[in-house]
């Protein structure tokens, strides 16, 4: 069967089903629309093809090119496309179920609003692809390469990034769930408004990021690098930040509630409104901080360094000290034990008439 005679199929509604069309070229044809199962598409040549609101499942696409091709709103499930070529298409608002996109090259394509899921990826290269409000969920895009694409709104929700190349990319209020970052360099990236949910990014290096009201909410971040970030209204709550270096780092009002920086170094970190309730920060280093105005309530400060610290009218209500440094600091200038919430705190309702 030649390319005409499938256009001829499309146009009638026909489904085409078992067909063996490898190696054909259908360049420049429209093939909106059509429905396909088990469709064997190997090497064909797709380039500027139009696919839109097309049906496929099951069909191998291997070794494809689809250069310049435009595939909107297409619905696409359990098909092959490793090493296929999309350099320069538009994927726009169409759905992937299931593929295998393996070492396939999406440079310079247009995914906005498409979604993936159970996807694989590895491998594959993303560069300067358009990714804005993309929807990556339960994808394995290790090793693939998305250097300077663009990932504005995009949800990328429990996919493997292992060994991924996210340099020089645009990430603006991202989502990223569960995603596995171990040991990435994203070092003077623009990160801000983005969230790192239960993220695995031990060993990061985040030096010099714009990291404003980024949230890293019950992310792993042991023995992680912020030097000199600007982290401003940041979340770390419920955090594990052992060994983790945020030296010079801007953190003013960042959250680090029930979080654990043990062994941290903070020296002279920017932490003024900074909110620590039940943090444990044993043998941390604060010296030379800023934590005026701060909340430190139910801390752990044992063998903690806050020499030098400014602690100005910061709240040290129920701390845990235990051969904690204060030398040179200004805690004569906090607030220590608050009664009255303590009294509060310790609160316990009468029983109700007849209750044990």
């Amino acid at each position: 069967m030649d390319s005409q005679q499938l256009v001829q199929r499309i146009k009638t509604g026909q489904l085409n089903e078992g067909l063996n069309l490898s190696g054909v070229s259908f360049q420049g044809d429209d093939l909106q629309g059509g429905l396909f199962q088990n469709v064997d598409f190997s090497d064909c040549d797709f380039k500027r093809v139009k696919l839109s609101d097309g049906n496929f499942v099951k069909c191998d696409f291997s070794n494809a090119d689809f250069s310049e091709s435009e595939i909107h709103k297409a619905i696409i499930a359990d098909c092959n496309f490793s090493q296929t070529k999309f350099q320069r298409s538009s994927l726009k608002l169409s759905s992937f179920v299931n593929c295998d996109f393996s070492q396939a090259n999406f440079d310079s394509a247009d995914l906005e609003q498409a979604n993936f899921s159970d996807a694989n990826m590895q491998q594959a290269s993303f560069i300067e692809t358009n990714l804005k409000q993309t929807n990556l969920v339960k994808a394995d895009m290790q090793s693939a390469n998305l250097s300077q694409a663009i990932l504005e709104l995009t949800n990328v929700i429990q996919v493997n990034l292992k060994g991924v190349v996210l340099r020089n990319a645009r990430v603006e209020q991202c989502v990223f769930q569960e995603p596995d970052l171990t040991g990435q360099d994203l070092s003077g990236m623009n990160l801000s408004k983005t969230q790192f949910r239960e993220a695995l990014m031990s060993d990061c290096k985040l030096n010099n990021c714009d990291l404003t009201q980024t949230s890293f909410t019950g992310a792993d971040l042991r023995n992680a690098t912020f030097d000199n970030a600007i982290a401003n209204n940041a979340s770390f709550m419920g955090s594990i930040m052992l060994n983790t270096s945020l030296k010079n780092t801007q953190l003013q009002q960042a959250n680090f509630n029930e979080s654990d920086l043990t062994d941290a170094i903070l020296i002279g970190a920017n932490m003024v409104q900074a909110q620590l309730c039940g943090t444990v920060c044993e043998r941390a280093i604060l010296s030379s901080a800023d934590l005026s105005y701060a909340d430190l309530s139910h801390a752990n400060l044992k063998d903690c360094d806050l020499t030098n610290a400014s602690l100005l009218q910061a709240k040290l209500h129920e701390i845990l000290e235990d051969n904690t440094l204060w030398s040179g600091s200004t805690r004569n200038l906090a607030q220590g034990m608050d009664k009255k919430r303590l009294k509060a705190e310790r609160w316990v309702p009468k029983p109700r008439s007849g209750e044990i």
